[in-house]
């Protein structure tokens, strides 16, 4: 019998004719296998996936090596490891490649057979023009397409230069293309000025296109110095659109053209500034535009500015809705919120909304509270909210019945934000309401709430508060009150009052023993700030906990 224990390089290999041979042969168990390592590893920063895969695929060149290699190059994050492929005496090396000669034909052989894999691409600005302009150029007489199964195209759109290098790095299926913008030329609207039109001789089937605006740090980044400029003569032109995202200022017109597409379902749009005085919108749009939106988000100059577009869409069936204002409003702040989610109340659909984001800018310094009264009447419907964010200058006014109230009602919720750095001076809610959430609420990840965190139990504190105070007593918890959430990882409680920090922190790690961030904000002269006092104690204990988790792991293997 072949002793396959050994530490020799045999000992790695898949031998053939094995069960295990026999399984990999199907190519849907070995996509599963392939699948479960990227899947696993892929979040990694390191990418060891790849490392996995590139062992994996040694194991039995015949059967795995290229599996192996398609999903190690199917998503590039750079095009330099493409351009190494190509021969040594031909490239400069280094972190800008260039060509010291012109390309032969033999040039092409291993180029082509990595290319060919190549199913999403990110190019970069921080790669030489030139490289892109040759590889266009010298490509002409030896292949049909670069990158023949690509569907996913990230490309860099600072210029016009940059922009006409792109035809040869496309493919008639392509998909997707995401163009991002490093802010440098205040005349980007003649770059893009009917550049639509031009996308269909490219790609005849784009579903999603969108472009992001990247600072590079020399210059302020402010949208609104942007001309706004026509995309498009006719919205035929991108009628297979699913998707668009398009952070530069649109005109009405524009937004008008892309209101007739039958296919559209999610939505990123700023509005032009130009719009922002007056009722522009009001009767523009239709009853019919947008007919298949279920993914909006509005960027504009503050709330009230996304308010009047939002309005003039009239009922809908919105899954997401996010409103981005670049500043705040001052004063107005709170009348201008109230006003979104009234219309949100009165004109979306309860069953369907699952996310609703509104944000102002940050350097409004006037706080302003509003009453789960206002908020029970207009979104406390929406009873399959997963996301809710209030990213203003507010806090929510209520007390811990009100807190029950909301959990019993959300209890699908993952995020819940009320307040961008909520007051306690604007709301009666204290620590104990809390408890509402780890009941009601298993899914809740973050929480941001201005709360009292002083512990108004005197035995607690009498047990809990002392640095060689042990663990809690399941004679403490358990019981008719008893509750916990194992999902709350981020904690944020705004400016809000303190003491015994040590108890607090024991008090949060019953309710939420997977809490392991806690912020807020000192009032008042310490030696040292609680806060932080209660987030060492929270790391603590939540280290305790994991410690024991992994080694209770390691005892059930032996149970």
């Amino acid at each position: 019998m072949q002793n396959y224990t050994s530490n020799s390089h045999q000992s790695l290999l898949l031998p053939t004719g094995t069960a295990a041979y026999r399984c990999l042969r199907v190519s849907e168990l070995l996509g599963n296998v392939i699948g479960f390592i990227v899947a696993v590893e892929e979040d990694d920063d390191d990418k060891s996936y790849r490392s996995t895969l590139n062992q994996l695929a040694r194991t039995n060149k015949e059967l795995l090596l290229e599996p192996a290699l398609d999903e190690l190059w199917r998503k590039q994050d750079s095009i330099v490891p493409l351009i190494k492929c190509l021969p040594k005496d031909l490239v400069v090396d280094g972190d800008r490649p260039t060509f010291r000669r012109p390309m032969f034909p033999t040039d092409w052989a291993r180029f082509k057979e990595y290319a060919a894999r190549i199913q999403v691409l990110v190019v970069d600005d921080t790669i030489c023009r030139s490289i892109l302009r040759d590889l266009g150029v010298y490509s002409r007489n030896f292949l049909t397409n670069l990158l023949p199964k690509l569907r996913t195209l990230t490309w860099p759109a600072s210029s016009a230069n940059w922009l006409a290098h792109l035809p040869p790095f496309t493919n008639a299926n392509l998909k997707s293309l995401h163009l991002r913008v490093r802010v440098r030329d205040d005349d980007l609207h003649k770059v893009f000025h009917r550049w639509g039109d031009y996308l269909p001789h490219l790609v005849k089937d784009l579903e999603s296109l969108s472009l992001e605006l990247v600072d590079d740090g020399k210059k302020p980044s402010h949208p609104y110095r942007y001309t706004p400029a026509p995309i498009t003569t006719s919205p035929l032109k991108l009628e297979k659109l699913r998707s668009f995202e398009w952070q530069l200022p649109l005109y009405r017109s524009v937004l008008m053209d892309l209101a007739e597409l039958r296919n559209l379902s999610r939505m990123l749009i700023r509005l032009a500034r130009d719009e922002e005085a007056g009722e522009e919108w009001r009767g523009i749009l239709g009853d019919g535009a947008f007919p298949e939106l279920k993914h909006l988000t509005i960027l504009g100059h503050d709330i009230a500015h996304c308010a009047r577009f939002m309005e003039d869409l009239g009922r809908r069936s919105f899954e997401t809705l996010e409103l981005l204002a670049d500043s705040g409003s001052s004063t107005r702040e709170k009348e201008e919120t109230m006003r979104v989610l009234e219309h949100v109340g009165s004109s979306l659909d309860p069953e369907t909304l699952s996310k609703l984001t509104i944000k102002a800018g940050d350097e409004n310094t006037e706080f302003h509270g509003i009453t789960f009264d206002e908020l029970r009447r207009t979104v406390l419907k929406f009873r399959n909210l997963t996301y809710l964010a209030l990213d203003t200058s507010c806090s929510v006014d209520g007390c811990n019945d009100d807190l029950e109230e909301f959990a019993q009602a959300w209890p699908s919720m993952e995020t819940l934000q009320l307040g961008r750095w909520p007051y306690l001076e604007d709301t009666k809610l204290t620590i104990h309401g809390l408890k509402s959430f780890a009941r009601h609420c298993p899914r809740l990840y973050k929480l941001v709430i201005s709360v009292d965190v002083r512990i108004a139990d005197d035995d607690w504190i009498t047990k809990y508060d002392g640095d060689t105070a042990g663990a809690i007593s399941s004679d403490d918890v358990e019981g008719p009150g008893y509750c916990q959430n194992t999902s709350l990882r981020h904690l944020m409680l705004g400016d809000s009052l303190i003491d015994h920090p040590l108890a607090v922190a024991r008090f949060l790690h019953w309710m939420f023993p997977e809490l392991d961030t806690v912020e807020g904000i000192c009032i008042g002269p310490f030696d040292k700030d609680p806060w932080d006092v209660l987030q060492d104690e929270i790391t603590r204990l939540y280290n305790i906990a994991w410690d024991e988790e992994r080694s209770w792991a390691r005892l059930e293997p032996l149970c």
